[in-house]
């Protein structure tokens, strides 16, 4: 069940020959072992540093991992390991969104991203990123995500959009200043935009 996907075809498509290419594991998040699970959980209690332990954010993410939902059936992480650990990881799942005039369309969600502060610098973030963005595909065309450092993915071909973003189902919704979507080039709605569900 385990994949391995290069960041050489991301490389390719944005023209950048020099970047160091590494091994990207993308794993479905189901066939995730208990190991890898506490390993990434690790790295995100590190770079999002909050009051709840690791071990509670595994046993939160095994529970999620059981559940019969669409998010968690098509849920992937994709990762780079070295020494042992997971030093960049980010995680995609396929969601279903709205516009203002009612039409529902699908999104590849882009959530997790993060590299060890000690490991940034090598192009990590880029290669777990362009993994990610190799799933999309005729029938899921566009990422969908926020952030809060807009230029490191507008580098990579992605663009700012302004909608106005909620969530009609009272969850939280987007919480960085910026959403984005990749390719650029995209065909996108202008009008106020509904979640239908959390944010990622």
């Amino acid at each position: 069940m385990m994949g391995h996907s290069s960041s050489t075809e991301g490389n390719e498509k944005a023209n950048d020959a020099c970047s160091p290419q590494f091994s990207v594991e993308s794993v479905p998040a189901r066939s995730l072992s208990s190991t890898l699970l506490r390993k990434g959980m690790t790295l995100n209690a590190l770079v999002w540093p909050v009051k709840v332990p690791v071990n509670r954010r595994v046993e939160k993410r095994q529970r999620e991992s059981r559940q019969d939902s669409e998010v968690m059936s098509q849920m992937t992480w994709h990762f780079i390991r070295e020494g042992g650990a997971i030093i960049a990881m980010a995680r995609t799942f396929r969601r279903v969104i709205t516009e203002v005039s009612g039409q529902h369309f699908p999104v590849l969600a882009l959530a997790g991203v993060c590299t060890h502060p000690h490991q940034r610098g090598r192009g990590l973030g880029r290669a777990v990123v362009w993994a990610a963005w190799s799933l999309l595909q005729a029938d899921l065309h566009v990422c969908f995500f926020q952030t809060g450092v807009p230029a490191f993915y507008e580098r990579m071909g992605a663009r700012t959009v302004t909608n106005l973003i909620c969530d009609s189902t009272g969850a939280r919704g987007f919480w960085d200043p910026h959403a984005m979507i990749y390719p650029a080039t995209a065909a996108w709605p202008a009008g106020e935009l509904d979640l239908l569900g959390g944010g990622w």
